[in-house]
């Protein structure tokens, strides 16, 4: 045993070899390991090892034993065994938190009355690689989105993703620790399974609920090309929830379904408007690049031509505006030239057609998104 102090045992006379066969043997309390196979269970919660142990002497017994890893001990005792051999039933949570061998070793037994001894048998068992896979991602998603979702990444694992129960869309690069689901129209729970196999062979899964929510589709009416003078308000018919309104990315107005812009405040060029409604945890999105024309500088007449019957006029301006286009028009708004360019210039525009009578010609002055009369 192994808490058995070493001696000699002699008798009290003369023994002829073959003459008798002698027996050594306790008759205390003593406490021995029988299981010393090796043993590997999944630490998974549900598979387990037992380690029988067959102890002598009078009950109920006292037995204290050692977990080991090769690093850190356990020591555990139990009282009160009443029977023999008494079977320990180990879960790999019982033994350690990393996989790896464990050997069980008994430090000593005793009854009521007195300590016995204990053998050096010993019993070992590996923990096997066991992963609790947990579901990163949203727990909410809109009808038709793409969302990705992952667990942590071991060597040599492999990975299932499914459904548990109704299917709530399209499981994208299923096999891998990181995923992504292409949520199908219909609304709802659905139940989004994984179930990761170690390197070893030990599988665990894992769910987590999602519920998808009709996704917002918010969305407004805006001109393309507008002028640097103008102040507009952009307005989505989408109801519920709240709104988010940015100018190239910088937010502007406030929580409600309209926003108003000052373009007066603006830089000529591109601008992106943009509305984000959020509705039951799922937000939607839209926006529309427009561009802001610099509005021409207003231009006057130099003179009121007088011209005979049956001639074309010459109406000239005294400036005009490079890249912006000027044409002249009638009372009964009927077009009575050609566009003409501006230079920077005095501009001389001419009507297409002759003149027969006295009349009243206004200038239109257009830069793509700004028009404007002047007489």
């Amino acid at each position: 045993g192994s808490n058995v102090e070493s001696g000699v045992i002699t008798t009290t006379s003369n023994v002829a070899q073959d003459e008798y066969i002698f027996t050594l043997a306790y008759t205390g309390v003593a406490a021995s390991i029988t299981t010393t196979d090796t043993q590997s269970i999944c630490n998974d919660g549900e598979a387990s090892a037992n380690v029988e142990i067959t102890i002598s002497g009078e009950q109920p017994w006292t037995l204290k034993y050692q977990i080991s890893d090769g690093v850190n001990v356990q020591t555990k005792t139990l009282t009160g065994i009443t029977s023999s051999p008494h079977t320990l039933t180990f879960v790999g949570s019982d033994l350690g938190a990393n996989a790896g061998a464990y050997t069980i070793s008994l430090v000593s037994v005793s009854d009521k009355s007195e300590e016995g001894i204990v053998s050096s048998n010993e019993a070992t068992i590996e923990v096997l690689k066991t992963y609790t896979p947990s579901i990163t991602g949203s727990a909410i998603s809109g009808t038709t989105e793409n969302r990705p979702y992952s667990v942590e990444a071991h060597e040599g694992s492999t990975y299932d993703w499914s459904w548990e129960g109704t299917s709530g869309g399209t499981i994208n690069k299923g096999n891998t620790a990181s995923i992504e689901v292409s949520f199908g129209g219909t609304t709802g729970t659905f139940v989004l399974k994984v179930t990761e196999k170690s390197v070893d062979g030990c599988e665990m899964s894992n769910t987590l609920e999602i519920t998808v929510n009709n996704k917002p589709s918010p969305s407004f009416v805006a001109d393309d090309n507008i002028c640097s003078s103008d102040v507009l308000t952009y307005s989505t018919d989408a109801t519920g929830g709240n709104y988010a309104w940015t100018l190239d990315g910088v937010a502007i107005g406030s929580d409600s379904p309209s926003v108003t812009i000052d373009w007066t405040t603006k830089t000529v060029g591109d601008h992106t408007i943009k509305i984000k409604q959020t509705r039951n945890g799922v937000s939607g999105e839209f926006e529309k690049t427009i561009t802001v024309f610099q509005k021409p500088a207003s231009q006057t007449i130099a003179d009121i031509p007088v011209i005979c019957s049956g001639n074309i006029a010459n109406v000239t301006l005294n400036g005009s505006d490079n890249n912006v286009t000027y044409y002249l028009y009638s009372d009964a708004d009927k077009v009575l030239s050609q566009a003409t360019s501006g230079t920077g210039n005095a501009l001389t525009i001419k009507t297409l057609d002759k003149l027969s009578a006295t009349t009243n010609v206004y200038v239109a002055v257009t830069n793509t998104g700004c028009n404007f009369e002047q007489n």
